[in-house]
Protein backbone atom coordinates (compact mmCIF):
# COMPACT_ATOMS: atom_id res chain seq x y z
CA UNK A 1 0.00 0.00 0.00
CA UNK A 2 2.99 2.35 0.84
CA UNK A 3 4.33 1.93 -2.51
CA UNK A 4 1.06 2.76 -4.56
CA UNK A 5 0.74 5.74 -2.57
CA UNK A 6 4.05 6.70 -3.15
CA UNK A 7 4.18 5.39 -6.88
CA UNK A 8 1.46 4.85 -8.09
CA UNK A 9 0.84 1.58 -10.37
CA UNK A 10 4.84 1.90 -11.09
CA UNK A 11 5.50 1.01 -7.33
CA UNK A 12 3.62 -2.51 -7.62
CA UNK A 13 5.69 -3.90 -9.79
CA UNK A 14 8.19 -6.94 -8.35
CA UNK A 15 11.30 -5.15 -7.60
CA UNK A 16 14.79 -7.36 -7.74
CA UNK A 17 15.89 -8.07 -4.24
CA UNK A 18 19.20 -6.93 -3.12
CA UNK A 19 20.73 -10.27 -2.24
CA UNK A 20 23.70 -11.87 -0.99
CA UNK A 21 26.66 -9.14 -0.53
CA UNK A 22 29.62 -9.47 -2.86
CA UNK A 23 32.55 -11.57 -1.16
CA UNK A 24 35.08 -9.70 -3.05
CA UNK A 25 35.20 -5.84 -4.00
CA UNK A 26 35.60 -4.86 -7.28
CA UNK A 27 39.30 -3.92 -6.53
CA UNK A 28 39.85 -7.36 -5.28
CA UNK A 29 38.09 -9.00 -8.40
CA UNK A 30 40.50 -6.98 -10.68
CA UNK A 31 43.62 -7.86 -8.71
CA UNK A 32 42.24 -11.91 -8.78
CA UNK A 33 41.74 -11.73 -13.07
CA UNK A 34 45.45 -10.14 -12.82
CA UNK A 35 46.78 -13.39 -10.41
CA UNK A 36 45.09 -15.37 -12.78
CA UNK A 37 46.39 -14.03 -16.32
CA UNK A 38 49.74 -13.59 -14.54
CA UNK A 39 50.13 -17.46 -13.75
CA UNK A 40 51.28 -19.48 -10.93
CA UNK A 41 55.32 -18.80 -10.30
CA UNK A 42 56.54 -22.65 -10.30
CA UNK A 43 59.07 -21.32 -7.11
CA UNK A 44 56.49 -20.17 -5.20
CA UNK A 45 53.34 -21.85 -5.32
CA UNK A 46 54.72 -25.24 -6.47
CA UNK A 47 52.14 -25.75 -9.50
CA UNK A 48 52.78 -24.75 -12.75
CA UNK A 49 49.12 -23.22 -13.73
CA UNK A 50 45.80 -22.27 -11.30
CA UNK A 51 43.18 -24.90 -10.14
CA UNK A 52 39.97 -23.60 -8.56
CA UNK A 53 41.23 -25.34 -5.81
CA UNK A 54 45.33 -23.56 -5.87
CA UNK A 55 43.06 -20.19 -6.11
CA UNK A 56 40.98 -20.86 -3.37
CA UNK A 57 43.82 -21.40 -1.03
CA UNK A 58 45.78 -18.19 -2.30
CA UNK A 59 41.99 -16.10 -2.36
CA UNK A 60 41.76 -17.44 1.26
CA UNK A 61 45.60 -16.76 1.87
CA UNK A 62 45.47 -13.30 0.48
CA UNK A 63 41.83 -12.31 1.73
CA UNK A 64 40.58 -14.69 4.47
CA UNK A 65 37.59 -15.24 2.24
CA UNK A 66 36.58 -19.09 2.16
CA UNK A 67 34.62 -20.13 -0.69
CA UNK A 68 33.91 -23.43 -2.62
CA UNK A 69 35.82 -24.62 -5.38
CA UNK A 70 32.95 -24.07 -7.55
CA UNK A 71 32.53 -20.19 -6.48
CA UNK A 72 36.03 -20.02 -7.67
CA UNK A 73 35.12 -21.33 -11.17
CA UNK A 74 31.62 -18.82 -11.24
CA UNK A 75 33.72 -16.21 -10.28
CA UNK A 76 36.27 -16.70 -13.23
CA UNK A 77 33.18 -17.10 -15.89
CA UNK A 78 32.88 -13.97 -14.23
CA UNK A 79 35.94 -12.14 -15.09
CA UNK A 80 35.38 -13.55 -18.35
CA UNK A 81 38.58 -16.12 -18.18
CA UNK A 82 37.90 -19.59 -19.32
CA UNK A 83 39.44 -22.95 -17.51
CA UNK A 84 40.81 -24.40 -21.05
CA UNK A 85 44.47 -24.86 -21.07
CA UNK A 86 46.58 -25.81 -24.56
CA UNK A 87 47.04 -29.48 -25.02
CA UNK A 88 50.29 -30.36 -23.17
CA UNK A 89 53.28 -31.31 -25.74
CA UNK A 90 55.80 -34.06 -25.15
CA UNK A 91 59.33 -32.77 -23.96
CA UNK A 92 61.12 -35.06 -27.02
CA UNK A 93 59.07 -34.14 -29.94
CA UNK A 94 60.55 -34.31 -32.72
CA UNK A 95 59.79 -31.63 -35.43
CA UNK A 96 61.40 -32.85 -38.60
CA UNK A 97 59.66 -36.45 -38.21
CA UNK A 98 56.38 -35.17 -37.62
CA UNK A 99 56.90 -33.10 -40.95
CA UNK A 100 58.39 -35.66 -42.39
CA UNK A 101 55.34 -37.90 -41.75
CA UNK A 102 52.90 -35.14 -42.81
CA UNK A 103 54.74 -34.73 -46.26
CA UNK A 104 54.25 -38.40 -46.71
CA UNK A 105 50.42 -38.60 -45.61
CA UNK A 106 50.06 -35.60 -48.54
CA UNK A 107 51.75 -37.07 -51.21
CA UNK A 108 49.06 -40.65 -50.60
CA UNK A 109 51.26 -42.85 -49.45
CA UNK A 110 49.15 -43.26 -46.14
CA UNK A 111 45.73 -43.79 -48.35
CA UNK A 112 44.30 -46.18 -46.03
CA UNK A 113 43.92 -43.69 -43.29
CA UNK A 114 41.75 -41.31 -45.18
CA UNK A 115 38.72 -44.12 -46.00
CA UNK A 116 36.08 -44.05 -43.84
CA UNK A 117 34.04 -47.44 -42.18
CA UNK A 118 35.83 -50.81 -40.86
CA UNK A 119 36.41 -52.62 -44.12
CA UNK A 120 37.14 -49.28 -46.32
CA UNK A 121 40.19 -50.42 -47.48
CA UNK A 122 38.39 -53.54 -49.45
CA UNK A 123 37.56 -53.43 -53.43
CA UNK A 124 34.12 -55.13 -52.79
CA UNK A 125 30.42 -54.02 -54.06
CA UNK A 126 28.15 -52.99 -51.27
CA UNK A 127 26.06 -55.94 -50.25
CA UNK A 128 28.13 -58.64 -51.12
CA UNK A 129 30.55 -61.16 -49.72
CA UNK A 130 34.19 -62.20 -51.31
CA UNK A 131 32.70 -65.45 -52.20
CA UNK A 132 29.63 -64.57 -53.80
CA UNK A 133 29.31 -63.94 -57.67
CA UNK A 134 28.00 -61.26 -59.04
CA UNK A 135 24.92 -62.45 -60.48
CA UNK A 136 23.89 -65.55 -57.58
CA UNK A 137 21.91 -67.86 -59.16
CA UNK A 138 18.51 -68.09 -57.54
CA UNK A 139 17.15 -71.91 -56.40
CA UNK A 140 13.70 -72.39 -57.12
CA UNK A 141 12.45 -75.84 -55.32
CA UNK A 142 9.48 -77.21 -57.67
CA UNK A 143 7.08 -79.74 -56.12
CA UNK A 144 9.20 -82.64 -56.02
CA UNK A 145 12.22 -80.31 -54.05
CA UNK A 146 14.45 -81.14 -57.58
CA UNK A 147 15.63 -78.37 -59.76
CA UNK A 148 18.01 -77.28 -61.88
CA UNK A 149 21.49 -75.22 -60.73
CA UNK A 150 20.47 -71.80 -63.16
CA UNK A 151 17.00 -71.72 -61.63
CA UNK A 152 14.88 -73.02 -64.38
CA UNK A 153 11.71 -74.12 -63.17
Amino acid sequence: MHRYNSAGIEGLKSRKSPGRKQRLSEAQKAELRALVIRGPDPAIYKVVRWRCVDLRAEIARLWSIEVHENTIGAWLGELGLTRLQPRPVHPKKNPEAEATFKKLCQSGACQAHRHHGKYADRDLVSGRSQGRPERHPRVYLGADRITAIDGAR
